[in-house]
This record gives structure tokens, sequence and C-alpha cells, in this order.
């Protein structure tokens, strides 16, 4: 079965730490007799969740109609951790200049104009608390909105790794860091695609 992904953040989406190549290539270039991937890569460096930009991710999303959308079986997006300064400003008129509020926007959109399941993940990275307030934050959104995540920040295998050797500074990961990112994937897609046959 082939898995149609589009992936949707910023540098570790990208692949900054790896000369541009992140989960995203590695996942289109596994293939094996249970699955096999397309997985579009919607990234741009240094962007955030909460803005009004052209740049960031709601604005990008919403380039997206619901006939683009509809090729899809899930929406991967990135906990930027360019968005740590952005988790609970308030701007009441304008909701998506805040973290929380921008995601509350992307669940909106998706609802309307997407069919498949949404996919947060967070990013490993050195321990940063107000990370971990924005971690927990899209967790209690789980309460509202039907979506999984991948937390990479909390992965025992990453925690348990040596920190040099899974990543290329202090927030991007190298090679290494990827390929356990794109193993876990894989094992979640595969479970994931063989319950939805039943």
């Amino acid at each position: 079965m082939e898995v149609k992904i589009l992936a949707l953040g910023s540098s570790i989406t990208k692949g900054y730490g790896n000369n541009d190549i992140s989960f995203v290539e590695m996942l289109n270039d596994y293939k094996d007799e249970e699955i096999s991937f397309d997985v579009k890569k919607e990234a741009i460096n240094g962007t955030t969740l909460a803005n009004l930009n052209a740049k960031s991710y709601l604005s990008r999303l919403r380039n997206y109609s619901y006939d683009d959308l509809k090729k899809y079986d899930y929406v991967l997006i990135q906990l930027s951790t360019n968005d740590i300064f952005r988790i609970f400003r308030k701007h009441n008129k304008n909701p998506e200049k805040t973290t929380i509020g921008a995601i509350e926007v992307i669940f909106d959109y998706l609802r309307e104009n997407f069919s498949g399941q949404i996919i947060f993940y967070t990013c490993f990275m050195k321990r940063n608390s107000r990370y971990e307030n924005l971690i927990n934050s899209l967790k209690t959104l789980q309460n509202l909105h039907i979506f999984q995540i991948f937390d990479f920040y909390n992965d025992n295998q990453m925690l348990n790794s040596d920190f040099k050797n899974i990543m290329s500074d202090n927030i991007h990961p190298n090679e290494n860091g990827y390929k356990i990112m794109t193993k876990k994937m894989v094992e979640f897609f595969k479970i994931d695609q063989n319950q939805n046959k039943i």
C-alpha cells in the first residue's frame, strides 16, 4: 500500500541539520512488501504556526484546497520550536497570532477541507521548559480534537542516545536522528493502515 502524507513544518521538517534531507526523503525512499510512501514536503526554515504572514504554517496550509488535500491520507504537522515565545499571547481578534490559537484555526480548516488523519510531531532537542509547556498545551487539545502525536521530545530511544550522535546542534537532528524518527513513523503507519483495513 502507498501512504500519502502532507508534511507541514519548518527547519526540522525541511532537514536543516542534514543537508535538507529529513524524514520526508527517508520515508519516500522506504519500501517493503507492506508499505511505501509519497510524502510532500511543505517546509520553510524559521517559520511558525503562529503568525499572519505568508510563510506561516496556517497561511501555507490555506493554499491547499479541498481538492488538493483529498489526495492525502495524513497531514503531519511539526510543533515548531520557533513558536516557544508565542504560546499564550492573547490576540482576541487574531487568534492565529498565538500558537495555540493557530493550531485551533488549523483544526477548523482541516475539519472543513480534509477527511484524513491529523498528526502533530514534537521535536527532540535540548531540554526546554517553554517547549515542554507548548507540548503540554498541545496534548490538552486532544480532549477537543481527534489527532495523534508523535512525541519525539520525550522519546526514550532518543533520550537514551548520545545527543551528539543523533543531533547536528541543539535543535536539529542529523542523519542518525532522522533515521530513528523515520523508523518510528514507519512502524506507526504500518499498524494504522492495517487497522484501517479491518
